[in-house]
């Protein structure tokens, strides 16, 4: 095992608190590197999961976290 952790698990628990739970489509499609407008379809269809608050659509950072580790994400 490596004595550097990954980027991703140098975080602190402190940080992890301070990060939104649920990010907006823009801000999730900004971290893939997508648009926008592709991240709404595939939460439309149900590909990528979502939580509708009143009319906004949010992405649970988790996913987004665990479509990079699995080097997936929507595809156009």
């Amino acid at each position: 095992m490596s004595l550097i952790a990954p980027i991703a698990e140098r975080r602190t628990r402190a940080d992890r608190r301070r990060e939104p739970l649920l990010l907006s489509v823009p801000e999730a499609a900004a971290i893939l590197r997508v648009s926008p407008n592709l991240l709404y379809a595939e939460t439309a269809a149900g590909k990528v999961p979502a939580v509708r608050i009143g009319r906004t659509v949010r992405v649970p950072r988790h996913v987004v976290e665990r479509m990079i580790a699995e080097g997936h994400g929507p595809t156009p």
